[in-house]
């Protein structure tokens, strides 16, 4: 205790003498706070006093020594300065450091006989100019606790909480430093984290392997219309489809160890499906294995995708308008010639009939007539096929127009592949050969008008590769088959300028092209998102100068195995049909190709239609026009519902447009057949037939 008197006799407790520089200061600590009031430090030169905010430090060795047992060693002290968590560190006016413990010394990543004598100044800066307002209150002799950000030596940024007590004794200074830069990593990550799931627009959950969601955002509250509470204790079966539940378990399990992105159908609280995309992956959050899903609503992404895929198919049709007016002017403009022809012809050789059967002609002209009549024959064929030439075309047409589903009715390749070329034959018999080479691929499932756009497309494309001023033209090569693993495979090929190795990386990107001053650089996008949807891919092999190899596989679906009734069986019983349609001569002209079969009455309104039911309603078939003035045929059917429950299984539709979405959703649900103007006669008959057999 003498050693320590005579240390301490040059020091006052407050406002003391000039620091003396010999004291140990190493000695020195200072408690952090804590529950008991008491609580000091002694150094055996200075003692100072923590209270329970921190704001009293300064205490002389008297009042220490009265708080503490005399009897407790310095060297507890010392180890408890030099063992300290905190960096704590003395400093004198001129802002040199007196002393410094170890955690000072790994703060500051300098060693610590470095730190002793030198200015602290040269070991760190603060960021925002923070330093010399905290000097200054130092020099006021304040408490002062707050956050500084500075850089230190090695250029690591690091967030201090500082702790300080200006004048311990004169000049004297403490300071005690706490790197909290981890912690307030955290916060931002936890504020970042609350930002997310309070403004992000996708829904975010993080479930268990299981799929019970243990965390959702704000935008799943919305998208489902569950509270957050309610979907924390939900499992992920009960936001799927009904539709989609088998594929659940399986995309967990990939998501368990992988990130897998898949489209699927999610349901609203109240039941409303709607289609959406699902980006998951594993996350080890603690002790933990999750998933994190981010699901984004798909309902605006499939409308635009069905806007690009109408923009395509409108470019498309107004390129090719003028080639598919050509394809049906020509044999229109035959079979009208050949039409006016027996136009005039039939009226004399009926003259010249009539003239021989009543002996005013001789015999002989009856030779001349027969001969005039089998010309008369032969040119009517070459008005039929024409007109026939006619009515393929815009039947083609219509099936690229159709907006049908992506899952529809067995798709015959060949037939899809020929109607392609139909419609695009205007843009390719300038410039190309086209050779078939058609083999025996199964039968896929899907949407003829959508498969067709693609194949369009490629044929277009195909096309346009083969420079208009080749002298001899090019060659473009179909080909059909089925591949080793029973898929359907179709390659459309032509010897075109191909396409350079830079390019073909984007070949599939939304607005690229190669083509300059042709294509709007959709084609290929929209032909890989119809040939995905049909659960296929396309693949494309080409190189500069040598053409082109367009790939397309689509998986099979087998056929159904029950055999339809032969055509034969059509005719078999003579049936009772009543057409109803506002153009009097296509009612006229159905009746007389249904008259050697069948009996046919002919309405040209609902309210006609009504009539002739009320009065004689031993009908077997209605077939009814779609679209007519004041009434339509689903008022018609409406009608006939209701009072003639027997006649609704036996109703057929007609048209010469477009099946709208009202239509096509009533003839799926009731398997109404729809038929497509222009009709022959044998379609009439098996509609006739299938219509009767179903009721």
């Amino acid at each position: 205790m003498n050693e320590t008197r005579t240390a301490s006799s040059s020091i006052r407790p407050v406002t003391g003498a000039p620091v003396d520089r010999n004291i140990d200061w190493r000695a020195c600590f200072l408690a952090k706070r804590t529950r008991r009031p008491n609580a000091c430090w002694y150094s055996g030169a200075v003692a100072v006093r923590q209270s329970e905010t921190g704001a009293n430090f300064r205490y002389g060795v008297r009042r220490c020594r009265n708080a503490m047992p005399g009897s407790m060693p310095q060297e507890l002290y010392r180890a408890a300065f030099e063992h300290a968590v905190d960096a704590v560190v003395a400093l004198a006016d001129d802002r040199s450091i007196l002393a410094a413990n170890n955690a000072a010394a790994e703060l500051f990543a300098v060693p610590r006989e470095q730190l002793v004598g030198r200015s602290s100044a040269e070991f760190y800066g603060a960021t925002d100019g923070q330093a010399e307002e905290i000097w200054r209150e130092l020099g006021e002799g304040r408490s002062v606790r707050r956050e500084v950000r500075i850089r230190l030596r090695d250029g690591k940024v690091r967030d201090i909480e500082v702790t300080t007590q200006g004048h311990v004794v004169r000049g004297v200074h403490i300071a005690i430093l706490r790197d909290v830069t981890e912690r307030n990593r955290k916060e931002l990550v936890a504020r970042r984290y609350e930002l997310l799931r309070e403004h992000t627009e996708d829904v975010l959950l993080f479930m268990a392997t299981d799929g019970r969601i243990v965390e959702a955002n704000r935008a799943a509250e919305k998208a489902y219309g569950f509270t957050r509470e309610e979907l924390l204790g939900m499992n992920m079966i009960e936001l799927r489809h009904d539709s989609t539940l088998d594929e659940l378990a399986p995309q967990l399990k990939r998501a368990s160890h992988q990130a897998v992105r898949f489209e699927t159908v999610h349901r609203r609280k109240d039941g409303s499906p709607f289609p959406v995309e699902v980006a998951s992956r594993p996350a080890r959050i603690g002790d933990s294995d999750l998933l994190l899903s981010v699901i984004r609503d798909a309902t605006e992404r499939r409308a635009l995708h069905a806007k690009l895929l109408e923009a395509d198919r409108v470019w498309t049709f107004g390129m090719m308008a003028a080639g598919i007016a050509h394809e049906i002017n020509n044999p229109l403009a035959y079979a009208l010639a050949n039409a006016e022809v027996l136009a005039r012809l039939l009226p004399d050789l009926s003259r010249r009939a009539r003239a021989v059967s009543t002996g005013d002609a001789p015999h002989e002209e009856l030779t001349n007539v027969v001969d005039d009549l089998s010309r008369c024959e032969a040119m009517l064929g070459v008005a039929t096929e024409g007109l026939e030439r006619v009515r393929s075309i815009v039947r083609d047409l219509k099936m690229f127009s159709r907006s049908d589903p992506e899952e529809g009715v067995l798709v015959d390749l060949h037939q899809v592949l020929d109607a392609a070329l139909n419609v695009a034959h205007g843009e390719l018999r300038h410039r190309a050969t086209i050779t078939r080479a058609y083999g025996e691929p199964p039968p896929v499932r899907g949407s003829s008008s959508r498969l067709g756009q693609v194949f369009l497309n490629l044929l277009v494309n195909a096309a346009q590769a083969i420079p208009r001023d080749r002298a001899r033209g090019g060659q473009i090569r179909l080909e059909t088959s089925q591949t080793a693993t029973g898929w359907a495979k179709v390659v459309i090929a032509d010897d075109g300028a191909g396409i350079a190795l830079a390019s073909q990386a984007r070949l599939f990107e939304p607005f690229q092209t190669t083509k300059r001053g042709e294509g709007t650089g959709l084609g290929l996008y929209i032909s890989r998102t119809i040939v995905e949807a049909h659960g296929g891919r396309i693949a494309i092999m080409s190189r500069e100068g040598d053409g082109t190899e367009v790939t397309v596989y689509v998986p099979p679906y087998a056929p159904s195995r029950h055999p339809s009734a032969p055509a034969s069986s059509a005719r078999s019983v003579r049936r009772r049909v009543l057409v109803v349609d506002d153009e009097i001569e296509i009612g006229a002209a159905i009746r007389a190709l249904l008259a050697p079969h069948h009996d046919v009455e002919v309405a040209t309104s609902v309210a006609g239609a009504m009539a002739m039911l009320g009065r004689d309603g031993a009908f077997d078939v209605v077939l009814c026009d779609v679209m007519m003035p004041v009434a339509s045929g689903l008022d018609l059917l409406a009608a006939v519902t209701t009072k003639y429950p027997h006649l609704a299984a036996r109703f057929l539709f007609m048209t010469g447009g477009i099946l709208d979405d009202t239509l096509r959703e009533l003839t799926s649900k009731s398997r109404i057949v729809c038929l497509e103007k222009p009709l022959t006669t044998l379609e009439l008959l098996q509609a006739i037939s299938k219509a009767t057999r179903r009721a």
